[in-house]
């Protein structure tokens, strides 16, 4: 009955419950090992553009997940978001549509493998993902993650495999993993698939005992198919498309900025494929003494399959951690993503007015921890096209971004 009354309060409180009231050993079933968390952000967006009427908007956020070990190997997520389900970029729903009530959608639904002694290891080395979850793969962060060639909020489907091969607690050479990936990007009925295959190896190195760390990581990404991704755009008005597509008439787009096409002249596919090789470095200093340590990365991208416009970067760098409320974070980032470096429909989504590719531009974040579970922020962008369209100029935009977040 004890256990019965513990599980129905943490389902009632949904996350309320601190995580450490119930403690995750063999001894507990496993709806008592259910963990609640969530977040609700609420920002204040602005628009300021040369030629063009100053946008404002009111956004907010919402998301509420649950994790459960069902035993020592095996693990559930679940996790519903807001936004508009069409947009996989974005999980923000704007104050519009006179009180309307905004819809939620399933943003992560998986099950995880990881077998907790393998070759006489006592810890998991391995772990196999499937269902719908958020890239494992590494991805640098300084204050802000990079997003140059998947947007945060992107959740994907399909599936993926990771091995621990190092873990060391002193000497240079502290950790080595190994990812795969083989997403679902699209299923049809009368013809194959068009799938992501995907893989990466990231090396961490300790530089000064564990105050100074260095991680390479490399890896690469082949769409298959991803003519599917651009016919997509037909249907769904909520997918940016900015790289280079052909039409149904024998016609041409040769991309840079967002194209919708017409019910009577659809995309039919890309100019280009899409095999995408990528290399990321992250370098975090914690000086002895210091209380707010620093950081910097860098994350680069190259299409072997288009000739032209086809490199991406992003390097950033930070100074503090939110860790105890007071606390402040400083970061600035510069990302150059070129027409054809990327999928345009999956990267950066707030890189310039609808984000795509073909755009430049910095960006500056200060961040205030205000409470426990409680952040405060303030981020702005400052993007131009890197190319413009014949005869159209490219004024610069800045996106000013002002956000309240609660985390539980």
């Amino acid at each position: 009955m004890r256990a019965i009354t513990r599980c129905l309060i943490a389902v009632l409180l949904g996350g309320i419950v601190p995580s450490h009231a119930f403690a995750q050993d063999a001894s507990l079933d496993w709806w008592e090992r259910i963990r609640f968390s969530g977040d609700i952000r609420i920002r204040h967006e602005a628009f300021f553009q040369e030629a063009a009427p100053t946008r404002t908007r009111f956004r907010f956020r919402f998301r509420l997940g649950l994790t459960s070990q069902i035993n020592p190997d095996w693990r559930v997520g679940f996790r519903v978001a807001s936004g508009n389900a069409d947009n996989i970029t974005s999980t923000n729903q704007s104050f519009d549509g006179l009180f309307d009530g905004k819809s939620v959608s399933i943003n992560r639904a998986y099950v995880q493998f990881a077998p907790a002694s393998f070759l006489g290891s006592n810890r998991p080395i391995l772990s196999f993902t499937g269902g719908k979850f958020s890239p494992q793969h590494f991805k640098p962060s300084a204050g802000m993650g990079s997003e140059l060639v998947l947007d945060g909020d992107v959740t994907v489907e399909g599936f993926h495999e990771a091995v621990g091969v190092l873990r060391a607690g002193q000497g240079l050479l502290r950790r080595i993993d190994l990812h795969a990936d083989q997403w679902v990007l699209d299923e049809v009925g009368s013809g194959p698939d068009a799938w992501m295959f995907g893989g990466q190896g990231v090396v961490t190195l300790g530089l000064d005992s564990s105050r100074t760390t260095l991680t390479l990581a490399g890896g690469v990404m082949h769409y298959r198919r991803p003519d599917l991704i651009a016919q997509a755009g037909n249907s769904n008005d909520q997918l940016v498309i900015s790289n280079g597509v052909r039409l149904q008439d024998g016609s041409v787009v040769d991309g840079g900025v967002p194209f919708k096409p017409t019910a009577s002249n659809p995309i039919i596919g890309f100019l280009n494929g899409f095999t995408i090789l990528r290399g990321a470095a992250e370098f975090v200093m914690r000086p002895r003494g210091a209380s707010r340590p620093f950081g910097i990365f860098v994350d680069v991208a190259h299409n072997t399959e288009a000739v032209r416009d086809n490199d991406a970067i992003w390097v950033g760098a930070s100074w503090g951690e939110l860790r105890r409320s007071g606390d402040i974070r400083l970061a600035a980032a510069f990302a150059r993503a070129e027409k054809e470096s990327t999928v345009s429909a999956l990267s950066y989504s707030d890189f310039g007015r609808s984000g795509g590719t073909n755009v430049q531009g910095l960006m500056l974040q200060i961040e205030v921890r205000a409470a426990r579970g409680v952040t405060m922020s303030a981020k702005d962008h400052l993007v131009t096209q890197i190319r413009s369209p014949a005869g159209q100029p490219s004024p610069s935009l800045h996106r000013l971004q002002l956000n309240t977040a609660v985390s539980f």
